[in-house]
């Protein structure tokens, strides 16, 4: 028994330092910025009282009947009055031989001593939670599982601007656009989705988008939620602000 113990224990603490025992062959990281978009178009509170009932309505039916407060308020309101419009987020994936490693800091995270992160096979796409205790550096690895990836052409037109052309960190990249092909639930469909993709960088996986067609095709390196028509509403942009594959 204790000898099974031990090989548990042991594996669990392999994979935790997998990445740690091979040379890190690239990095891309990417920042993302939320603002909002056409301030003098302010709703009444009428406006927001009816929107959020729609909303509230839709968690309720759909999502989760016990906690839809989560989903309407997904950042307390003291962090926002407290950050603004300049709330940003550090995306990093790190590219070993066998594993990514996948890790977010937020601007309005507090400070820890613990780093928790996503390690994933680059093959399969099984991932563990890892968690980091950064004075010891011992780590802890919870239960493993599938990546949820899905296609996002299911529900999205994608169509493609090969004319629209941005240079990205000395990336080509080409813009693309998402539209949502059904009019069901319109009135939470208020977004578009516009990408600057590039070909020359083929990876399975992606630290802001989990859209499996499109990780087989390009390479997001900026991806933006514009309002669909001109209204008072939150945008967010993530951006690649650095990339080193010159070892991939």
């Amino acid at each position: 028994m204790k000898n099974i113990v031990f090989c548990i224990l042991f594996l669990a603490t392999s994979l935790c330092v997998y990445s740690q025992d091979q040379s890190k062959l690239g990095m891309i990281v990417f920042e993302s910025s939320r603002y909002t978009a056409n301030m003098h178009l302010a709703p009444s509170e009428q406006e927001i009282k009816e929107e959020r009932g729609k909303l509230k309505k839709f968690v309720e039916e759909n999502i989760d009947s016990k906690k839809t407060d989560a989903f309407i308020n997904p950042i307390p309101k003291a962090e926002i009055l407290a950050y603004g419009d300049s709330l940003k987020c550090i995306y990093t994936l790190e590219i070993y031989k066998d594993v990514y490693d996948s890790k977010v800091s937020c601007e309005y995270f507090k400070k820890s001593d613990i780093e928790n992160y996503k390690q994933i096979n680059r093959e399969t796409l099984e991932l563990n939670t890892v968690k980091r205790y950064v004075n010891t550096n011992k780590y802890t690895i919870f239960s493993k599982r599938k990546i949820d990836q899905f296609s996002i052409s299911d529900t999205y037109r994608i169509t493609e601007h090969r004319d629209d052309v941005k240079i990205i960190l000395g990336y080509k990249c080409f813009k693309i656009v998402l539209e949502k092909k059904s009019p069901k639930n319109a009135h939470l469909d208020v977004y578009n989705i516009e990408m600057f993709v590039t070909e020359d960088i083929k990876l399975n996986y992606s630290p802001i988008i989990k859209y499996k067609d499109i990780l087989n095709k390009y390479y997001p390196l900026q991806v933006a939620k514009k309002p669909k028509k001109e209204r008072m509403i939150e945008v967010v942009v993530w951006k690649a602000i650095q990339i080193d594959l010159k070892n991939l």
